[in-house]
Parts: C-alpha cells; sequence; structure tokens
C-alpha cells in the first residue's frame, strides 16, 4: 500500500513539475510582453499584463510549495 502511495506521489511530483516550469514560462512572456507593451505604447493606467503576470507569479509559488511538501511526504513514505 505504501509502494502505490509513493508512486502516485511520486508521478504527482512529476506532473506539477512540469506544469511549474510551463507557468514560469508563460509569466516570463507576460513579463517580456509588459515590457514591449510600455515601450512601443506608456499607458498611466497599467494594463491587464501585470494584474497577470502576478497571479501567474503567485500561482506558480503556491505549486511550489506543495511541491516541496509533497516532496517530504514521499521522502517519510520511502523511509
Amino acid at each position: 500500500m505504501k509502494q502505490q502511495e509513493a508512486k502516485l506521489i511520486e508521478e504527482r511530483i512529476e506532473d506539477f513539475g512540469r506544469f511549474l516550469v510551463t507557468l514560469l514560462m508563460l509569466s516570463a512572456f507576460f513579463y517580456l510582453g509588459m515590457i514591449i507593451n510600455y515601450y512601443l505604447e506608456p499607458m498611466d493606467n497599467g494594463g491587464l499584463l501585470p494584474a497577470i503576470l502576478v497571479l501567474t507569479v503567485v500561482a506558480a509559488g503556491w505549486i511550489a510549495v506543495l511541491l516541496k511538501k509533497w516532496q517530504r511526504e514521499l521522502n517519510s513514505l520511502t523511509e
């Protein structure tokens, strides 16, 4: 039972790790889009890109915390 649960956690860590990398790449694209947009057309109100950037970075941080928690669970199951 422990081995099956450990395998499930390991798969979850792998999948969410890929999603974390994808989310960080998306955040980088939003950041670049924000910089390019402000360079070409300066705006006083800010626009939507900074809000989306903050949202994706916060989501990436949350997923990183979950990954760390699952890694600790996996380590405790394998010991």
